[in-house]
């Protein structure tokens, strides 16, 4: 939503982010990940740097601001021909879009100075309208200027200077009290931009005042109000109790927003979404998730899945998603059999011939069977991991046929683990069906098949097997040269594997060589010392080196 808008909103009462029928329960100011698919993850993402990150430019966004900017340009020559005052909101909105075209690119340095002349343009308009009796009783805030306060707040944060954006979070927040009062939209969002900042420095308590502040502003004066937005408050506020590690609180926070939802539901009658409650229990799973609320999770899922069946049904497509998030949760508390029963009903349902069955799901089938190796190996049971891979190969072959890249890639799969069990002559027997694929499908000198040579090269070395090993990994060499060039980390890790070959075969001052060459490619790179690449090289020459002087292989 734009300022414009905003402040039309804010003139006229309305709620600038909930009755509006948007359905987002997340903080008006940022958008939330959606789950990463029917056998995917739980819509986490990793924490924020309170450093600022390097720019990348959007070709699209630097259009747009090179439109503002020459739009700017074109207003301030306006007004320095006397065409427009010196002094006017269209002055103040030209510099707005610049600066929250910056923002909108992550360039906060650049954003703020933009907020900061579009704030006092926007005041002198103002103090320029005033009457004498308000002149006299102190003026007035421009509710304009208020919101070019809390935008330098967010160019502020996003330029990594969060103590300034709190100073000015804490200023607009005060001015919108004095200008809009206790219960309105723009004091809440205004609450929610100190709290949210707040929560971010690790001060929970103090996030948490604020957050309450914004529940009591959507509840209204009489306490009695509902709506959407205070469906957002509540879930706010119980992740910043969860963040605080106050569960009991938490969890009563996230009740609560429930029941101001179902309430919303009971109003609205027959008009009402049923699935609108389901949505909700998803996205505060979601969100316990990503905070490591790990037990609200589970509990959360649960009534997630019980709701949206009562919609739905049992066997809809969206309870596979729902079964496979309840299953992520029961992993991240190490209850692993509890996980693998939620991921086999998630592949009931994909499999029933309602859904279109196996051959239709196969990819969501898949998905699933690797999530049950996953679980298998968190639970340390390699068996069932091995069948769950080799459940995998089957259903490839069976679907797909056997000349498949697909069916070729599950075979290193299933290679890959075996060979991390010390299998190597099952792994070689998976390898090898999968090298026929390739060549078959992609040609010898595929990127694919060279790293899966790579892989063989490094079987037969622990088969003993050095001159098979020596061919693969020359194989691999020769099209990782052609492809990549001399240089490449890949490059390196195929000569590295040559000088395994060579030491294996006793020839000790090639395997040096080899060892000095591969640790050059990889220091070319940039690859730090401890890389695995780089410690397995090392480690590599010391062998080698050792033996060369010594006449004995170091290990």
């Amino acid at each position: 939503m734009d300022l414009p808008e905003i402040i039309m909103r804010m003139e006229q009462g309305i709620d600038i982010y909930g009755d509006d029928g948007d359905e987002s329960c997340g903080n008006p100011d940022e958008e939330e990940d959606d789950v990463a698919g029917i056998f995917g993850g739980d819509g986490s993402s990793a924490a924020t740097s309170d450093a600022p990150q390097a720019l990348k430019v959007d070709p699209a966004k630097q259009e747009e601001l090179d439109k503002y900017l020459e739009s700017l340009d074109n207003i301030r020559k306006k007004s320095s021909e006397g065409e427009i005052p010196e002094i006017s909101e269209e002055i103040g909105d030209a510099l707005y879009n610049v600066g929250a075209t910056y923002l909108e690119m992550s360039n906060g340095k650049d954003a703020l100075s933009y907020f900061k002349e579009a704030e006092e343009i926007y005041q002198a308009v103002t103090d320029a309208s005033l009457t004498e009796e308000e002149r006299t009783s102190g003026g007035k805030q421009s509710p304009l200027a208020i919101d070019c306060i809390r935008s330098q707040g967010l160019a502020a944060e996003a330029s990594g200077n969060l103590d300034e954006a709190l100073t000015l979070y804490v200023t607009a927040r005060d001015l919108q009290l004095l200008h809009s009062g206790i219960y309105h939209p723009l004091t809440a969002l205004s609450h929610n931009n100190v709290g949210a900042l707040h929560a971010r420095l690790g001060k929970f308590s103090a996030a948490a005042d604020s957050f309450v502040a914004s529940v009591a502003v959507h509840q209204g004066a009489d306490g009695n109000s509902t709506s959407l937005a205070l469906v957002s408050a509540h879930v706010q506020l119980g992740n910043i109790l969860g963040l605080g590690k106050k569960m009991v609180e938490a969890e009563e926070q996230y009740d609560t927003a429930v029941q101001v939802q179902m309430a919303l539901n009971e109003g609205k009658g027959e008009s009402a979404d049923p699935i609108e409650l389901p949505r909700l229990l998803e996205h505060i799973a979601q969100m316990q998730g990503r905070y490591k609320l790990k037990d609200l999770a589970v509990k959360t899922w649960k009534k997630e899945i019980a709701a949206r069946k009562s919609v739905v049904g049992d066997l809809d497509m969206t309870i596979a998603t729902s079964c496979s998030n309840l299953a992520l949760a029961f992993a991240q508390n190490n209850k692993w059999d509890l996980a693998l029963e939620q991921y086999k009903n998630a592949i009931a349902i994909v499999e029933d011939e309602k859904n279109g069955g196996a051959k239709t799901n196969r990819k969501l089938v898949v998905a699933a069977y690797g999530s049950i190796a996953n679980i298998n190996i968190g639970k340390e049971n390699a068996q069932g991991a091995l069948d769950a891979l080799m459940t995998v190969v089957v259903l490839n072959k069976k679907l797909l046929g056997e000349d498949n890249e697909e069916t070729a890639a599950s075979l290193v799969a299933l290679g890959d683990f075996k060979s991390n069990l010390k299998l190597s002559d099952e792994a070689l027997v998976d390898y090898e069906q999968a090298e026929v694929i390739y060549e078959s499908l992609l040609g010898e000198e595929s990127l694919v098949l060279a790293d899966l040579q790579i892989k063989m090269g490094n079987v037969y070395i622990n088969l003993n097997r050095a001159w098979k090993a020596m061919q693969n990994y020359q194989d691999a060499l020769s099209v990782r040269k052609k492809v990549l060039g001399k240089n490449h980390v890949a490059v390196g890790e195929a000569v590295a594997g040559i000088g395994m070959a060579q030491a294996a075969l006793g020839d000790f001052g090639q395997a040096i060589a080899a060892a000095n060459g591969a640790i050059k490619i990889y220091e070319k790179n940039g690859l730090p010392k401890d890389h695995p690449l780089m410690a397995q090289a090392k480690k590599n020459l010391e062998s080698a080196d050792h033996s060369d002087k010594h006449g004995a292989v170091l290990r």
